[in-house]
């Protein structure tokens, strides 16, 4: 039987600093969703990647939520949402702005996410 990780690939990594984001006309709250690419090694520790934060400890980070994966396949369903009311649908990877720690290629459906992430490695690629 082949091994399910083989089948995942991180493809795209995004840290990013807690700052102020506008939710409303005249309302700003701290958050840490914008993201921007890293390229090479990135830490993985136990509350999150080396250079990213969160704001809102109750939501977001700790140890059960510590990274936002995000599977490249779904990229397409926003680029058509896009495209249905007249925008361009041009969604390069990385740029959801949904805070979204990796990108990855999944694979096959079934293979779940987490496989990827109990495959024993301690570094992002």
């Amino acid at each position: 039987m082949t091994n399910p990780a083989s089948r995942c690939q991180v493809v795209g990594v995004q840290v990013g600093t807690v700052q102020p984001l506008q939710v409303g006309d005249d309302r700003w709250e701290m958050s840490g969703i914008r993201k921007h690419p890293v390229t090479g090694r990135v830490a993985v520790r136990a509350l999150g990647l080396q250079g990213d934060e969160q704001a809102d400890l109750t939501v977001h980070g700790g140890l059960s939520k510590a990274v936002y994966a995000y599977p490249l396949e779904h990229y397409e369903f926003w680029r058509a949402e896009q495209r249905a009311v007249g925008l361009s649908g041009d969604l390069p990877y990385g740029s959801l702005a949904a805070g979204e720690s990796f990108e990855v290629h999944r694979g096959p459906r079934e293979t779940p996410l987490m496989t990827l992430f109990m495959a024993g490695r301690s570094r992002a690629r």
